[in-house]
């Protein structure tokens, strides 16, 4: 009987569902929609833009204001409810990181560090770094501390919980920036279907990155104490790359006349951004529980 119980067991555990949600699974429905909808947006408004469509104008870019909202909402917070054991605190971690952009962060990286003074004409190298190390690093720090105060430690059980929770202070963050740039700038709906997708992306990518140091401190046995460091300095290292490139990209456009702004280049930068620092953090989650899972073998 004992042998026919140890054998058994291992299926029992491989046939147990997953009580949480899965939540890079979320995140892909939530970015394909959201790009498909901005660029939607950008070919039918340069196709078929109205005359005296100022009206028209501000009801899309409201809606494209909180469109990542809604399908975080729909594909993430909502879905929650239908999980075993669902994340709690997910919307505080949203409400607190946009109100904390908005009335705290935002304004120091206007009034204190003032990067749109100083930066734009710099070489690139100076135009990274500089980013990185002012908005990027207040970004950075922001997400962490709301994520940190609000939810960790006893909110985090495995490893994704820091990326459901970083997730929700990007769209929070993203959501912040979205709506300054609306009320800062005068703009049209095809130029800021591309700003809010640019936004939320480096926004998740961000919290992907400083999501994995919060988790490997947590659940990991042989962390350095400066990975968490390291990879929130990483986080605003994104930041500022894809500042950096997309201004080179946006502007690389060139025809008979000369030179034309081609913000398409830009969005495949943050495509290519968030995607490939998705892709690289779960793997490296996955062969942490790997590692995880032989060595609780082993000491069986």
């Amino acid at each position: 009987m004992s042998t026919r119980s140890r054998y058994i067991s291992p299926e029992e555990i491989i046939e147990t569902p997953y009580p949480y949600r899965r939540v890079w699974a979320s995140l892909i429905r939530e970015g394909a929609v959201l790009f498909a909808t901005c660029i939607a947006t950008f070919v039918l408004w340069r196709l078929v833009a109205p005359e005296n469509s100022r009206s028209i104008s501000v009801v899309l870019e409201i809606g494209l204001l909180i469109l990542p909202v809604g399908l975080w909402s729909v594909f993430s917070l909502w879905r929650e409810r239908s999980a075993e054991q669902p994340r709690m605190r997910l919307f505080a971690v949203f409400i607190i990181t946009l109100l904390a952009a908005n009335a705290v962060s935002l304004l120091i990286v206007e009034i204190v560090f003032q990067p749109s003074r100083w930066l734009p004409h710099e070489s690139a190298i100076t135009r990274i770094v500089g980013y990185s190390f002012t908005v990027g690093v207040v970004q950075a720090v922001t997400q962490y501390l709301v994520v940190y105060y609000v939810t960790y430690p006893q909110y985090f059980r495995v490893r994704t919980d820091a990326i459901a929770y970083f997730s929700a202070s990007a769209i929070g963050y993203a959501t912040a920036l979205n709506l300054r740039f609306l009320l800062d700038t005068e703009t049209t709906p095809d130029i800021f279907a591309f700003i809010v997708f640019n936004n939320v992306a480096i926004s998740l990518a961000m919290g992907f990155v400083t999501g994995f140091g919060l988790a490997e401190t947590r659940f990991g046995n042989r962390t350095s104490p400066f990975l968490l460091t390291l990879t929130i300095i990483s986080s605003a290292l994104i930041y500022g790359a894809s500042v950096a490139f997309r201004a080179g990209l946006v502007n690389a456009g060139f025809s008979l006349q000369g030179g034309n702004a081609n913000p398409v280049l830009g969005l495949a930068l943050s495509v290519g951004v968030v995607i490939g620092t998705g892709v690289i953090i779960s793997f490296l989650f996955r062969v942490a529980e790997r590692r995880e899972a032989e060595s609780a073998l082993e000491r069986n």
